[in-house]
């Protein structure tokens, strides 16, 4: 299956989105920022998942 990946990075937290080829929601969470907590979200999909991010904190 096809996934595509959005990440909102916050200061603290950040909302991570998976959705499908169909564009269907597959997780939709808001976690603390670090590697264990987003990879607990992600890193379980397929290698080379497209992955957006968007940082727009000051």
């Amino acid at each position: 299956m096809s996934v595509y990946v959005g990440i909102d990075v916050h200061r603290k937290r950040s909302q991570i989105a998976v959705v499908d080829h169909d564009g269907a929601v597959q997780v939709n969470r808001n976690v603390p920022n670090g590697v264990e907590t987003v990879l607990s979200v992600i890193g379980d999909l397929p290698i080379g998942a497209p992955v957006a991010f968007e940082a727009a904190y000051g």
